[in-house]
């Protein structure tokens, strides 16, 4: 039977790069669990993965994220719709700019936002960026921007469901609602202040170990069953 030589999206690669408990082991168990997920998805039409309000919020705002981005930087990006792949991997960056590649990070809030940093997930979603690219540098960009009225309004209906709110209308109540809508948008903040960058370079080293766990993750992907 033919091999499915299938491409890994950038966006989850850094789950192939996880390292195994033992040198034995030629994947971890998170790399095992995602290939089976997407073995799945792929057969089977069952997506595991579900949306969440961080995801929505990311979604909605990422022109607002954008714009920002723009402010702070005084750079013109490119907004990017092309799909990128090769024969192991496929993705599709955010951004361009001259000669390098931006992602955008929407933060849920200004917590999160603060805690940003250069996680495992986005290095490797950039390393793969700038690979299908052929780029040399690229940079992953936290924005802090306003949460939609909507997402807004939830998290007061589900407080309001919590605390078994029956009069929506109380001093008590409004004040709440104003701390809720207060956390979730930041006019008062400037701008420079909401916009975190973090610098990537493509190193050769890096591209081999992507290609080496493709070739495990192909061979594993390749003897599952139910």
């Amino acid at each position: 039977m033919m091999k499915n030589l299938i491409k890994f999206r950038a966006s989850s690669v850094y789950k192939l790069m996880t390292e195994p408990r033992t040198k034995s082991e030629k994947l971890s168990q998170t790399a095992k669990t995602y290939i089976k997920e997407l073995w799945i998805e792929n057969n089977y039409n069952r997506k595991k993965e579900v949306g969440s309000k961080f995801m929505e919020k990311g979604t909605l705002v990422e022109e607002q994220s954008i714009t920002l981005l723009t402010n702070v930087t005084g750079s013109f990006f490119i907004k990017n719709k092309e799909n990128f792949q090769n024969e192991f991997i496929t993705g599709t960056p955010d951004l361009f700019y001259k000669d390098t590649i931006h992602d955008i990070k929407s933060s849920w809030d200004i917590w999160t936002f603060s805690d940003a940093e250069l996680t495992s997930a986005n290095y490797w979603q950039m390393i793969c960026y700038l690979w299908l690219t052929e780029k040399q540098k690229g940079f992953v960009d936290y924005c802090l921007v306003d949460t939609p009225e909507h997402l807004i309004i939830d998290a007061k209906r589900k407080w309001a469901w919590l605390n078994g709110v029956i009069d929506n209308d109380s001093e008590e109540v409004q004040k709440v609602y104003e701390e809720i809508e207060r956390n979730m948008t930041y006019p008062d903040i400037e701008e420079k202040e909401r916009v975190k960058q973090f610098e990537v370079n493509l190193l050769l080293s890096e591209i081999e170990r992507i290609i080496e766990k493709v070739d495990l993750a192909r061979e594993y992907y390749n003897n599952l069953s139910l």
